[in-house]
């Protein structure tokens, strides 16, 4: 996750419903100093189902048989980006109750992660294009293993990804839609 640790991102749902999920590192970025409480609500809800709790990388290994839980503070986007590239696959979630027009969701998409979404994440035309994988916290450690352990299904959300993102996002298509607006007016 990216994301600032406030009760509206429900972060919570990732973290009390991963533990049947094998071979997965669960990073947390953002700054959790903001609202400790709830930092430490989630601690304590990864220590109940035996996370190893880091606050670095210096234990980033890839031949590993504990659940670990990385909290990393902010970090700037190109750390984000060489960490994600760390990994044979990436999953971005995000279950906010509310979300305007996400930046974070299209950020991960744009790296390449796969993203996992709550409704409340306002991603309409993504879903629509079939560029995101829309659950709630009733179906999500299911989708979260189908999407580790389905390649397919993987690889076909990044390609629609990439399409997404050329479609609504390019700088060619913003370009055009800004100038349809401007004749518009005239």
């Amino acid at each position: 996750t990216v994301s600032r640790f406030d009760k509206i991102k429900r972060l919570d749902v990732l973290a009390s419903n991963i533990n049947n999920i094998k071979n997965c590192d669960v990073i947390h970025i953002g700054r959790y100093q903001d609202d400790l409480d709830y930092f430490n609500s989630l601690k304590e809800i990864y220590k109940k189902n035996k996370f190893k709790i880091l606050y670095d990388l210096e234990n980033l290994d890839k031949d590993f048989d504990e659940k670990r839980v990385f909290f990393l503070g902010y970090q700037d986007i190109r750390a984000v980006d060489a960490l994600i590239n760390e990994y044979e696959k990436s999953i971005f979630i995000q279950m906010s109750f509310s979300e305007g027009q996400s930046n974070s969701i299209l950020e991960a998409m744009a790296r390449g992660s796969v993203c996992l979404v709550s409704e409340g994440c306002n991603m309409q035309d993504a879903r629509k294009s079939n560029a995101i994988f829309v659950t709630d916290e009733i179906n999500f450690e299911t989708d979260l293993q189908y999407l580790l352990t389905n390649n397919q299904e993987f690889e076909k959300i990044k390609e629609k990804q990439i399409s997404f993102l050329e479609n609504y996002h390019s700088f060619q298509n913003i370009a055009n839609n800004f100038d349809k607006q401007i004749k518009s007016i005239f």
